[in-house]
């Protein structure tokens, strides 16, 4: 329990004051409800240091995401300019096909003929 100050008097002068501090300090109920503010005053505080430890290792996991969320973007580029070149060999590949064997021979290849 910790010791808190009598607040003032609310009347004036605190020799005067119908309310005695010593009636104060020797009731049951006030203390109890001082006791249990007390106990949730340092239950707070150790549920506001573990949330502080919460957050910083989830600041962590964020800043590792965000770290893999660049990585996918690049790998995203690089797939586009990989499917570009696939589609640049696949029409070099075609056209040498067909200069190096003709048409028709593609074609017969194929399953393709002539009627």
């Amino acid at each position: 329990m910790t010791d808190r100050a009598a607040p003032p008097c609310p009347v004036g002068d605190p020799a005067d004051c119908p309310i005695p501090h010593e009636r104060r300090a020797d009731d049951h109920w006030r203390r109890q409800v001082t006791d249990r503010m007390d106990a949730f005053e340092a239950r707070l505080a150790e549920n506001t240091s573990v949330t502080h430890a919460i957050k910083t290792n989830t600041d962590e996991i964020i800043e590792f995401f965000q770290a893999g969320k660049g990585f996918f973007v690049v790998v995203r580029s690089v797939g586009a300019l990989a499917r570009w070149v696939a589609i640049i060999a696949a029409a070099a590949g075609i056209a040498y096909g067909v200069v190096k064997f003709g048409i028709g021979q593609i074609l017969a290849d194929m399953g393709i003929t002539r009627k």
